[in-house]
Parts: C-alpha cells; structure tokens; sequence
C-alpha cells in the first residue's frame, strides 16, 4: 500500500509543477540575496536587491495559489464522490421536499416508517396522487413487534396514524382508475426512513435523541438526501426497501382495510388500544413464508388471547362447513 504523504497527495492533485515553479523562483530569491549581501553597492548589488524584491512577492503568490488548487481540489472530490455515489441534493425541509414530489407523480410511490407522523401530514397529496391512479405502498414496523417498542414508546399514536391514513385514503378506494394500495407489516427494524416517488428517493437516516416530552430515548430523521435512480445508493436503498418488503409477514391488502376502517368506526369512543390491535389483527393476513411470533406491548410474549388471523379464520370456516 502507497504511502499516504504530502508529496502523493500533491501529485495526485497534478501540482508538482506548481512546486516546482515555486523551488525555482525561491532558489533564485536565495541566490540573488545571497549575491547582494556580497556586492551591496553599485549597479550589481541594485539588481540584486530588485531581484529578490520581485521574487519575494511571486514566491507569496505562488505559494497561496498552491494551497489555494490543493484545498479546491480536496472538496472537489469530496462532492465529486457523494455526486458518484448519488447524493445530489441535501434537504432539510423533507415535507416540502415530498410535497412537490408527490404532486407530480405518475406511477407509484413507497412509503416506509414507524409512526408515519410525516406521511399522515402529507395526507392530501397522497390522496389526490392516488385519485390520479398512482399505486400506493406502504412499508411499516408496526406498534405491536418489539423492533417498534424498543424505540418509541406512545404505541397509541402510532397506531391512530396508520387508521386516519387508511380512512382518508379508503375514501377515494371507489373512484374510476384509483391507484392500489398494499400495506405490509415488518416485524424487522427500519434503518431508513424512505420514500420512493417515480424514480426519485428520498431517505433519512434514523439519528437516536431524547425527546423532550417524555424525557425517553427515541429516534428521528434530521436530514433528508434525495437519490438518483442511476447510481449506487439508490440502487442499495431500493433493494433494502424491497428486502423488506418481500420478508414482511404480514399483508393488508386494500378490502380488508376498508372492512378494519368500518369496524373501527363503529367502536372508535370505545376501543382501547388492545381493541384496536386485535381489529387490525383479525383483517391481516399472514404471509406463511414469513412468519414470526405475534408480540404483545411489552415485546416478550405471544399474545395467547389474540384473536385469529384471517386467513386462520376462513380455515376455520371452511372446516365447520365441511
């Protein structure tokens, strides 16, 4: 492995002319004061002295022109790297950000969280992208698996979002040429919080932080990179979105959401938070490739009193009438 000197980085930078240019005027500066110091009187000592005034003042400017190109260079290749790697643009604003986005989509968008607090803000424009005929995905570690507790603790919340997006956007489900929506259940934790419109990503990296409020350790997205379709990241956060997803073992499809949103209505001052988790659970279908163990709150057991999936259900169905 080549050392890592000042000498490589400045001919990695192409400036060893430079250095040299700069050697030679400070080799003659030296020579022509030395020549001075030995003959200071009459014409000669005069062009010595002018000489190396002259020089004194190239030397400086060539100086500062070589650090100058040699710290231009180095940021660059610091841009140049992130633009190769695909980070074009950073955002702070991300709701502005996806509020542009989503208003000119045209095919699909994915969405992935864990209390989707964001998503529910941006309610209005997925509900118009859907009336458009946009498909809608939505990739979610819900309040009820442990990945999901270990960081947030208002469950309730959580949930509330999920049924106020599933209600708004239920409610254009009957529109001639409205886009689907597919909700998957992750019982893995999120990393990223991203979403993906057209062929444009955009994603935040979770950054851990004490809330406020309650005082508790939790997590949040402080800044938001929006990917091009053709470089590396963004090919790396569409398989991990994808990776997911395919792994999710738990699936809402658009009918049996509709059917939670009704049942949910029918007992929305009296449900409790259990209440609610079990209606969700009684329209979810499992993914039998996939499955894993049904959490209770405190992510440590199988909630034995849980009501069927489903799928389990119409077994049951099928069984009896047989």
């Amino acid at each position: 492995m080549q050392n890592d000197t000042l000498w490589s980085r400045i001919k990695a930078r192409r400036l060893q002319t430079n250095v040299y240019t700069l050697a030679a005027f400070l080799a003659i500066f030296i020579v022509s004061t030395v020549l001075y110091a030995l003959v200071p009187t009459g014409i000669g000592g005069e062009i010595f002295i002018a000489t190396s005034t002259s020089l004194l003042a190239t030397i400086f400017i060539s100086f500062i022109d070589i650090y100058t190109q040699y710290k231009n260079f180095e940021n660059k290749e610091f841009i140049d790297n992130l633009y190769r790697f695909g980070i074009h643009n950073l955002h702070f604003d991300k709701k502005k950000l996806l509020c542009e986005l989503i208003t000119d989509a045209k095919e699909e968008i994915w969405v992935s969280g864990y209390r989707l607090i964001l998503t529910k803000e941006l309610i209005k424009e997925l509900h118009d992208a859907r009336s458009r005929g946009v498909n809608i995905r939505f990739l979610v570690c819900p309040p009820w698996t442990a990945a999901h507790q270990l960081i947030y603790d208002d469950l309730e919340t959580s949930l509330d979002n999920y049924i106020h997006i599933i209600q708004a956007l239920s409610s254009c489900a009957d529109e001639a040429g409205a886009g689907t929506i597919e909700t998957r259940f992750s019982a893995k934790p999120l990393f990223n919080d991203t979403y993906r419109v057209d062929d444009k990503l955009v994603t935040s990296p979770y950054m851990h932080n004490r809330d406020l409020t309650h005082g508790v350790i939790s997590a949040n997205d402080f800044f938001t990179y929006e990917l091009d379709r053709s470089y590396r990241l963004y090919q790396l956060l569409e398989d991990e979105y994808g990776i997911l997803w395919d792994a999710c073992p738990w699936v809402l499809d658009e009918k049996s959401a509709s059917e939670a949103v009704d049942e949910l209505r029918s007992c929305a001052l009296d449900c409790t938070y259990h209440d609610k988790v079990d209606i969700f659970r009684r329209h979810i279908s499992r993914i039998e490739e996939n499955d894993v163990q049904w959490w209770d709150e405190a992510g440590a057991a199988a909630r034995s009193s849980q009501p069927v999936l489903a799928a389990e259900k119409e077994g049951e169905s099928e069984n009896d009438a047989s």
